[in-house]
């Protein structure tokens, strides 16, 4: 569990380099309980942000993803991080600002709602994993957190 106790403290989880994107939705409220992730999309629809505790360093990390036009007819993908295929634009690339010349993106869940298809039993395309679900959770952390300690922090 993470405790995030102010806005400030969340905004320090991002890289200097994004914390000028930040925006927080009008309901998040602080202190803030974070069980395994959090993530939210800017109104926009431009920007999904995650904040997970990075499982090796036990401290928040925050990581900025742009979102690229998706269609409603685009095809079906699945997932890096769960594993889930989704088709309808809700699994796309989202891409993460490395340097101020260099991006790099996973085909992910466009909300990042990964932990919630965990909880259900796998759709027909899904890969099935045999794991409990907090192991499924776990490794869901780890891919994030090892997304980020290659590419970002």
């Amino acid at each position: 569990m993470l405790r995030i106790g102010t806005e400030d403290e969340m905004k320090q989880s991002f890289r200097p380099i994004d914390q000028d994107e930040v925006e927080f939705p009008s309901e998040m409220t602080f202190p803030l309980l974070v069980r395994d992730y959090l993530a939210w999309v800017e109104p926009s629809g431009h920007r999904t942000y995650l904040v997970f505790a990075d499982p090796v360093s036990n401290k928040a990390r925050g990581i900025v993803f742009k979102r690229g036009h998706q269609s409603a007819d685009a095809p079906a993908a699945m997932c890096d991080w769960c594993h889930s295929v989704r088709g309808r634009g809700a699994v796309g690339m989202l891409t993460a600002t490395v340097s101020k010349t260099n991006r790099v993106g996973l085909v992910l869940c466009r909300d990042l709602s990964c932990k919630e298809k965990l909880d259900k039993p796998p759709g027909a395309n899904d890969v099935f994993e045999t794991y409990p679900p907090e192991d499924k959770k776990a490794r869901l952390i780890e891919r994030m957190s090892a997304f980020a300690r290659r590419n970002l922090f």
